[in-house]
């Protein structure tokens, strides 16, 4: 999970070492094992940033409300350091904890979910000069995806109510589609 930020040093605002100790106080508030690091995301001429590389623990959470709980902290932690910090942008397992906790907040007794398509849609490529394979690489970004949800309890045909949930997050974490449909069972389509 990665985030960049605007280097509020750069430009003598505030000095290098009061805003390093300020933005490791912020990111570790979040994930104690976070680390960070100078980066470049100019395509000739410099654009200097801090990239923040936080511990991927999403993968290992396999209980729906933990997961969902998960993604509701990092909802907030990137809305308080966007706040702080300014114009951000996320890589695409950040944007996944977003749409997480949107679903989350729009449907009560989640059981299951399962991603139908995720797709990272490039709007520069990085040039050959940069191959860290981190967000420096290539900041700017459309993520797509499609989750099959199955919420609640059992109908009257032993059957569970399933949603699909269509999204496309911004790099910059901005929604700029989100949706669902309640997907129709076979004796009702």
């Amino acid at each position: 999970m990665e985030i960049i930020f605007s280097d509020q040093s750069y430009d003598g605002e505030i000095s290098e070492k009061e805003f390093i100790k300020e933005f490791e106080k912020d990111i570790k508030e979040f994930d104690e094992n976070a680390k960070w690091k100078n980066a470049d995301t100019g395509r000739g001429a410099d654009w200097p940033v801090i990239l923040a590389i936080y511990s991927s623990v999403m993968t290992t959470i396999t209980a729906i409300p933990l997961l969902l709980d998960y993604a509701r902290k990092f909802k907030n932690h990137f809305f308080k350091i966007e706040n702080k910090y300014g114009k951000l942008r996320i890589s695409e397992d950040c944007a996944e904890l977003l749409a997480l906790n949107y679903i989350s907040e729009n449907e009560k007794n989640v059981n299951k979910i399962d991603n139908i398509l995720k797709k990272d849609i490039s709007i520069d490529p990085p040039t050959k000069s940069k191959k860290t394979g981190l967000l420096d690489d290539n900041p700017d970004s459309y993520y797509v995806f499609i989750y099959n949800i199955t919420i609640g309890e059992k109908d009257d045909f032993g059957e569970f109510q399933e949603k699909i949930y269509f999204f496309i997050i911004k790099s910059d974490g901005k929604f700029e589609l989100s949706h669902s449909l309640d997907k129709p069972k076979w004796h009702n389509f």
